[in-house]
């Protein structure tokens, strides 16, 4: 799994957010926690994420332990949607996953 701008980690944003689904992306939130405590399958995800993100913050929320975690030279939560260096990244794992598969 390709993963962009995740808050594996949760993010302290969503304390501001009055709405009980945001409220889940909180780091202490159950959902967070064990998300947290279950990682078997972390190694196979990636997790793409940028310098700084106002909706995933701290940015290193986004770090995922026990994953491919690669940080590039974007700003913003949406920006990194429409980064040239996102989509060469994914690109490029997309290519080195299927490669393996073959």
């Amino acid at each position: 799994m390709i993963a962009i701008a995740s808050p594996f980690q949760g993010s302290t944003m969503a304390s501001f957010v009055p709405d009980k689904a945001i409220k889940e992306l909180s780091p202490t939130s159950q959902v967070v926690q064990i998300q947290n405590e279950n990682n078997e399958v972390n190694q196979a995800i990636i997790s793409i994420y940028g310098m700084y993100d106002n909706h995933v913050w701290p940015t290193e929320s986004a770090v995922l332990k026990g994953a491919e975690n690669i940080q590039i030279n974007t700003n913003g939560h949406h920006q990194i949607l429409s980064s040239e260096e996102t989509k060469a990244v994914v690109l490029k794992k997309v290519a080195e996953i299927t490669a393996g598969i073959a």
